[in-house]
């Protein structure tokens, strides 16, 4: 069978690649287009995976959104015009979805966020695959077609993340010092549509904290080089009690690691709850339902003030085995293939 998976941000890389790679294993043909965005080809690298790079960085501004969008989706339908595809993939990829259906190619669409645009997907997309976690009722408000919908157990970091173990050396050439309390930092993405204003204010008040404490050794993994530069003038960068790294670094490593995660993004609060790290969210968008039903399991904590920074408890944690099922590899291997071979249509979702 012929796949075509579409990788438009760094996290999409590290959720697809032992897919990808499964899929090879079994003499399947894989095609591979992706976004240059920060860390994306690098990502690319560190994991083994070949592609075609179409597109880059559309800018915050809405405008040049709607030009990348249309100019991207032209190349990528030119592009894989005179290709063979039996399913396109993506987690989020509205570019992807709108060629594969002017093209004539099935399509899964998958996410963990229901506050994303859907215009694209609820009209084309051939299946949609989200968790478990995401109710129903939040499908139905965004008048999705449930009958595409197909939903899995857990949290798509689980793909990755199972009998996951770093190198016991990982963090030696950062200079973390093991009796030193390790916190990573991942900012907000500002130029995501669902963004806002509160969400900075939020994170910069965790960047003033975070510089009072002493016995702290913080990694900071910003989404821009623009960001980057940026943090290194800042006194704890060159006081080498906050490292940027330098180059692309393996995000489970890290968390593996880590005695705190706060970030401003999803897929790293959920990888820090699988982990079973203790986590914070500085996300002040429409509250993702994953999130809300990981802070009721007690595994994440959301903060929606700068008053709540400094009760965070920065301390050495205690080591615990994860405690998922990690059932979604299957799964989602399962859904493309039945998908694939046009086995499957619609879904009871349930």
């Amino acid at each position: 069978m012929h796949f075509w998976f579409d990788l438009c941000h760094p996290p999409h890389v590290v959720f697809f690649a032992p897919i990808i790679h499964v899929l090879k294993g079994q003499n399947h043909h894989v095609y591979v287009t992706y976004r240059n965005r920060y860390q994306v080809k690098a990502l690319m690298e560190l994991h083994g995976i070949e592609g075609v790079q179409i597109g880059g960085a559309n800018g915050g501004n809405p405008i040049t959104k709607a030009i990348g969008l249309l100019v991207r989706t032209f190349i990528l339908f030119a592009h894989m015009r005179f290709r063979k595809c039996d399913l396109a993939i993506s987690q989020g990829s509205s570019y992807q979805v709108i060629a594969a259906k002017l093209l004539g190619f099935r399509s899964l669409f998958a996410t963990d966020y229901e506050h994303i645009i859907w215009t694209f997907a609820r009209r084309w997309a051939t299946a949609i695959a989200v968790p478990e976690l995401i109710p129903l009722t939040q499908l139905e408000e965004k008048n999705l077609p449930l009958n595409r919908i197909h939903r899995y157990p857990g949290l798509k970091e689980e793909v990755y993340l199972d009998h996951f173990r770093p190198a016991p050396d990982f963090l030696q050439s950062m200079g973390w010092q093991q009796d030193k309390i390790l916190v990573i930092v991942r900012p907000p993405e500002v130029r995501a549509h669902y963004h806002n204003q509160a969400t900075e204010k939020l994170y910069e008040g965790l960047l003033r904290h975070l510089a009072r404490i002493d016995n702290a050794f913080v990694i900071i993994l910003p989404r821009s080089k623009h960001k980057k530069r940026l943090l290194e003038k800042m006194p704890g960068c060159i006081a080498g009690d906050w490292v940027v790294p330098e180059e692309t670094v393996d995000g489970p490593a890290l968390i593996y690691y880590a005695d705190l995660v706060i970030s401003g993004g999803g897929t790293m609060n959920r990888e820090a709850a699988a982990l079973g790290v203790p986590v914070y969210s500085i996300f002040l968008g429409e509250t993702p339902s994953v999130d809300l039903a990981l802070e009721q399991m007690g595994l994440l904590t959301r903060l929606t003030r700068v008053e709540q920074i400094p009760m965070i408890p920065i301390e050495k944690r205690q080591r615990l085995q994860p405690h998922w099922k990690f059932e979604v590899k299957p799964f989602l291997i399962n859904l493309m293939m039945q998908l694939a071979a046009g086995k499957m249509t619609q879904s009871s979702p349930q």
